[in-house]
């Protein structure tokens, strides 16, 4: 049995209100993105829907207020770090990790909500229909974009950062 779809929210508007409804509906729907993510441990992806509620104010009354509550599923996005004794246990493609599988019903009101999120303005978070596409875009953006949140290279070491070379005044022997 499908869930019952609440009448249209006024909060939401246009194609916002049909991908919620939609996501609602469609819980089983077989068609699906493969996510590219560049943070090392992964991201939750998160929906949420705008409704009214009555707040209770001091000194008597009421008034209106917006809040968004979440609902259906959500889906954890595949980090790059992995423990440097073991392999990953996904693919990893230039420093972004793939995340096969995602509702692309999902993923679409996602990213209507997201749009403004640094993550997908900067491009550390994408997808595709195809896994192919998702690694091609991978390779292209992998070797220039940068997180900020990579392994430190011992060799390339930022300005200020020096190696540990065993002495140290600080520390009682």
């Amino acid at each position: 049995m499908k869930p019952a779809i609440r009448n249209k929210n006024p909060d939401v508007k246009g194609k916002e209100q049909q991908l919620i409804e939609a996501q609602k509906s469609n819980q089983n729907n077989t068609d699906t993105v493969t996510v590219g993510c560049k943070l090392p441990a992964g991201f939750w992806l998160r929906v949420f829907e705008p409704q009214q509620v009555d707040e209770f104010v001091i000194g008597g009354g009421r008034k209106k207020s917006k809040v968004y509550n979440e609902f259906g599923r959500r889906f954890l996005l595949n980090g790059f770090a992995h423990p440097q004794t073991k392999a990953p246990d996904h693919k990893i493609i230039a420093g972004f990790a793939l995340t096969p599988g995602i509702p692309r019903d999902f993923w679409e009101l996602w990213l209507e909500q997201n749009q403004e999120s640094m993550l997908v303005k900067n491009g550390l978070i994408f997808a595709h229909t195809s896994e192919a596409n998702t690694a091609a875009e991978a390779k292209d953006k992998g070797a220039t974009l940068k997180s900020g949140l990579e392994r430190l290279d011992p060799n390339k070491l930022p300005k200020g950062i020096q190696k540990y070379d065993g002495k140290d005044d600080r520390v009682a022997a």
